[in-house]
């Protein structure tokens, strides 16, 4: 089934590749841009990847952004609160603060089956999407 939030965002109009598709193949896409921004393969995303991710999610549109503390504050909190979800995740207290923050990647297995932790990427999907939407469109000109 098809998220209300996603079939919502399929409609706004932006750069954001993540709206092209529908069902499962909206998550697949999310999936791969999660396993793209994982640059060291360390099953992680950090900070730096983050950008990355938002990144492939916009297709550039945040390519001058160097640093995460010049995204903006929406997509710096919506990192942190997915981060802070590793303790339901088996990680300890510390699992989401400063360098050690962090969001984890899917594995690559395409077997139609559901796996462990696959509601996490589900959150992390959908939260990001939505953020992002949230962004674009605040900064849309209006006439």
């Amino acid at each position: 089934m098809i998220s209300p939030v996603l079939l919502l965002l399929a409609f706004v109009p932006s750069t954001l590749t993540l709206a092209k598709g529908t069902g499962d193949n909206i998550f697949a896409t999310c999936q791969e841009h999660l396993r793209d921004a994982d640059i060291d393969k360390s099953g992680q995303i950090n900070r730096t990847e983050y950008i990355i991710l938002i990144n492939h999610y916009t297709g550039g549109s945040f390519s001058d952004v160097k640093d995460f503390d010049m995204l903006p504050l929406s997509l710096q909190a919506n990192f942190v609160n997915l981060a802070c979800l590793c303790g339901m995740l088996g990680g300890n207290a510390e699992c989401c603060t400063g360098d050690r923050a962090h969001l984890l990647v899917p594995e690559d297995v395409d077997d139609g089956e559901e796996h462990e932790n696959e509601w996490f990427f589900e959150e992390v999907c959908n939260d990001t999407h939505a953020t992002i939407a949230s962004v674009v469109t605040d900064n849309v000109p209006t006439s």
